[in-house]
């Protein structure tokens, strides 16, 4: 059977299919027991398919040339429509369900098996001591599964881990024994992190308790903001999907970042593709909020999983942000107990032990509470934009590749990457346009995401897109423009990688295209970063499929 490249038809090129269909009211076979349900009617789902395949690429193809029933069902469950399919086995049920966040109602079917995260907000225990017994005595008499420290929180073992290379296996298999004396100690899985001898930064999972089939010890090297980073193995895109195997813990699926890797989309996409359903972030404390806020949020929406994320430090004047996190697999913020004192409802409190239940996640979603934050003018402006101006420059302007066009303005090539519909969400689509191999031959480039939609629910902009938005401009250093029939707008990322809200003035947008510069300015040699990492980062982006 000939291949076609389905993954690139939208949720707009459907419904034009269905308008389409509406339209011509043409003869088709009757469908047998695939139907796509779309504003209360019943459509033939396999024939709706190839009609939006001929849109999107002009070329009609046969029906026998593809399959119906729950390919096609696959199909429209990427794309977010709402489909019935009756299966042909009489001992299987009729299936329904609206699937434009079917994983992450997988996922939150899950939580009938609570799995219980411990989240220690650590404060310096190299200061005093007596917290980490306290906490640890706390943790022996819980009920939570896994106990979650935070980058350089302190453990028993931490010398261990510190004189250790965690190139050689014989100083992995050291640690892995210490970590899984702990883990018995507790009666817990673990998830501990500091640095070894060469300065990488890990965390080690370990569980003392683990039965046939979950895994017992796994660890994750950190990527950037780091001395020594998991780029600089030799190897490492053959070991790429090793790093991103998914713990198996009570039948769910758990990967780990730390810190600052949790700012780049990639790395918890890639245990996202795995399917995960939970992402644990150890961070070192001392981190603006609103960023964390947005970038874990974002971390759960895309990957459909639940996100933690736990810090050290102890609030001091010296290091006085941390946090603690919980997000559902449709972004909305969790809340916990802490451990030992169910009376105190206190977030953030440094020394507490925040227990989340993914058992209580009730499934719904919340307003981005930044949707609708202030618009502002930018001071330095070089470029103004509307819908018409944008599809002029793309006519006019040089095609690099599919949705991939550069615009000369003087020296600067502006580079405009089209992303349609729901394709936002998935943030490979916006880094295969930005790491293309075809810009490379050109200089001086400044970065614009477009994403086009036809009508955008307004609930669905609110709790989801409005965020994702903000994300992908915060995350790439560039600017993202929104263009829609019934929401037009467009943000930057700040110079601190916050979010701005750019005002319209006049029906245009005005850029400050100094904050564009991309994947120039995100890998360059800097405190943390190394501009010869970014190899290993292109390659990974190769493997997001």
């Amino acid at each position: 059977m000939a291949k076609y490249r389905w993954m690139d038809i939208t949720y707009e090129d459907v419904i034009k299919a269905i308008d389409l269909f509406e339209y011509e009211n043409q003869e088709y076979p009757e469908p047998r027991n695939t139907f796509l349900i779309y504003n209360g009617k019943k459509y033939p789902a396999k024939h709706i398919r190839g009609i939006a395949y001929k849109i999107h690429f002009k070329t009609e193809i046969r029906k026998s040339e593809y399959s119906g029933g729950m390919q096609t069902v696959r199909f429209f469950n990427r794309l977010g429509f709402e489909v019935q399919y009756i299966s042909k086995n009489p001992t299987e049920q009729t299936v329904s369900a609206k699937l434009v966040q079917s994983k992450s109602e997988e996922c939150i079917s899950k939580k009938r098996q609570s799995i219980k995260i411990g989240l220690y907000l650590q404060t310096d225990e190299y200061k005093n001591s007596r917290y980490f017994k306290k906490a640890v005595s706390l943790v022996k008499k819980s009920d939570i599964d896994i106990f979650v420290l935070p980058e350089f929180g302190y453990f028993p073992f931490e010398e261990t881990l510190n004189e250790s290379d965690f190139l050689k296996q014989t100083d992995i298999n050291n640690v892995y024994k210490r970590a899984l004396e702990f883990s018995n100690q507790i009666g817990k899985a673990i998830i501990v992190n500091s640095y070894d001898e060469s300065g990488r930064i890990v965390s080690v999972y370990a569980n003392a308790k683990a039965s046939k089939g979950e895994t017992k010890c796994t660890y994750y090297v950190k990527h950037t903001m780091t001395y020594c980073s998991a780029f600089e193995d030799e190897n490492y895109i053959e070991n790429c999907n090793e790093i991103f195997s998914p713990i198996i813990f009570k039948g769910a699926k758990i990967g780990m970042t730390i810190c600052y890797d949790c700012n780049h989309a990639l790395f918890s996409r890639m245990y996202g593709l795995n399917h995960v359903d939970i992402i644990i972030n150890s961070t070192g404390g001392n981190v603006v909020y609103d960023k964390w806020y947005k970038y874990n949020k974002a971390r759960a929406i895309e990957n459909g999983c639940y996100t933690f994320v736990t810090m050290g430090g102890d609030g001091t004047s010296e290091n006085p942000n941390c946090y603690v996190f919980g997000f559902s697999p449709k972004g909305k913020q969790l809340s916990s107990r802490v451990l030992g004192d169910n009376d105190t409802l206190q977030n953030n409190l440094s020394g507490s032990i925040y227990v989340f239940d993914t058992s209580v996640d009730d499934g719904s979603t919340e307003p981005d509470p930044s949707c609708y934050q202030t618009p502002t003018v930018n001071k330095k402006i070089d470029l103004y934009l509307d819908k018409e101006d944008i599809d002029a420059l793309i006519e006019h302007g040089l095609k690099i590749d599919d949705n991939l066009y550069i615009y000369k303005k003087d020296t600067t090539n502006i580079v405009f990457a089209l992303i349609d519909g729901m394709d936002i969400i998935k943030p490979e689509t916006a880094l295969k346009l930005l790491y293309s191999e075809r810009l490379k031959e050109y200089e001086n480039k400044k970065y614009i995401i477009v994403n086009r939609w036809g009508n955008i629910d307004t609930d669905f902009f609110e709790s989801t897109l409005s965020l994702i938005l903000k994300v992908r401009a915060m995350e790439n250093f560039c600017a993202v423009i929104l263009l829609s029939e019934n929401i037009n707008m467009c943000f930057q990322c700040g110079n601190t990688r916050t979010a701005q809200v750019v005002k319209e003035e006049k029906g245009k947008f005005g850029l400050d295209l100094s904050r564009t510069g991309g994947p120039q300015v995100i890998w360059r040699n800097k405190r943390g970063m190394r501009a010869d990492w970014r190899s290993n980062f292109e390659l990974l982006v190769d493997q997001c499929e």
